[in-house]
């Protein structure tokens, strides 16, 4: 009969496991995890703080985009409202054909510049035909070079 597994097996400090780690040992070992969960701590840290950043910065650009496109499209597009209206308006002017043929100009050229993934803008030249145009049957043409949406905020 073997002895060695019976005095393991009845040792008051034993778990019955025969573990045979010393203090040093379980020092050891003890740093070793400690550090493994500092590294693993770390790295989760670390993802977390990409994703925050990642989240603030898409935001910031977000927010500068929608500033920046928005500008451009109100300027845009008061000056199709204004071609359109014209259209629906002043069905019989010697103008009716010119104008209905700039709005399918502006709508094409528009809609290309979307497709390419950039904002339609509108040219101070595009300003001066349009309200050239449209100034010879509407008396007091609103000054399109200045409009823009910061001028129609009351307060």
């Amino acid at each position: 009969m073997d002895t060695s597994r019976i005095n393991v097996m009845s040792d008051e400090d034993s778990d019955g496991f025969g573990d045979s780690m010393n203090d040093g040992d379980e020092r050891l070992w003890m740093e070793m995890e400690s550090l493994a969960m500092e590294r693993r701590s770390r790295t989760v840290g670390f993802r977390e703080g990409i994703d925050v950043g990642k989240e603030l910065t898409l935001q910031e650009g977000f927010n500068h985009g929608y500033e920046h496109g928005a500008a451009k499209g109100f300027r845009s597009g008061v000056l199709l409202g204004l071609l359109r209206a014209f259209k629906h308006q002043f069905p019989h002017s010697d103008q009716y054909e010119a104008v209905v043929n700039k709005i399918e100009q502006r709508k094409t050229k528009e809609e290309a510049i979307i497709l390419r993934g950039d904002i339609p803008e509108t040219s101070q030249e595009d300003i001066d035909e349009i309200t050239s145009l449209l100034s010879n049957d509407v008396a007091g043409v609103v000054d399109l070079a200045h409009y823009d949406k910061k001028n129609c905020i009351s307060k």
